[in-house]
């Protein structure tokens, strides 16, 4: 039942302030892609003023934005075990996702690196009729790809936030 500004602004807010009470010198977060952006996308929103907490601070802060993470892209597999994967738009917008170790690891490798803020991403870039494929090659079936004009996105959202607030602030990210 927590939102994104429960977790992504107040509980990271909560974090940054124990850590000075601690003593810390470098505080390092992860945030996203696009967190920059003000698109009206609650978690982006969250992000971007813990972001901003984070460097008014006085900490020596880094912030990392990856692009987003393969193990978030299991919901095509749970699609394509069903034997279609439903994408919205013409399925040629493209991401570049990135294991989570390997992004450990980058983070690691950067930590000298204060007052910067890193977008970082896997090492392919995929389109989501590319994922789709992927995702039916991975489970050895044929995957059917259905594409749903991106209009039609923008009308469930719009029906979401009647008759599901909390639904429509997970569904506008997943269509960010």
């Amino acid at each position: 039942g927590l939102t994104p500004d429960d977790v992504d602004w107040r509980c990271n807010l909560h974090v940054l302030e124990a850590a000075k009470a601690a003593g810390v010198r470098r505080f390092v977060y992860t945030s996203v892609v696009g967190a920059d952006r003000d698109i009206g996308v609650a978690v982006l929103d969250a992000k971007r003023r813990f972001e901003r907490a984070l460097q008014a601070s006085g900490l020596e802060w880094t912030i990392v934005r990856p692009s987003g993470f393969y193990k978030d892209l299991k919901l095509f597999l749970k699609m394509a075990a069903k034997g279609a994967v439903t994408v919205f738009g013409d399925g040629q917008a493209r991401h570049t996702p990135i294991a989570v170790e390997d992004l450990a690891e980058l983070m690691v490798a950067g930590l000298d690196r204060t007052g910067r803020i890193v977008e970082v991403g896997g090492p392919a870039h995929y389109s989501y009729d590319e994922i789709a494929r992927l995702a039916g090659e991975v489970l050895g079936k044929p995957v059917q790809v259905r594409h749903v004009p991106a209009w039609a996105g923008s009308a469930i959202l719009a029906v979401l936030r009647i008759a599901s607030p909390r639904r429509a602030t997970g569904f506008r990210f997943l269509l960010y």
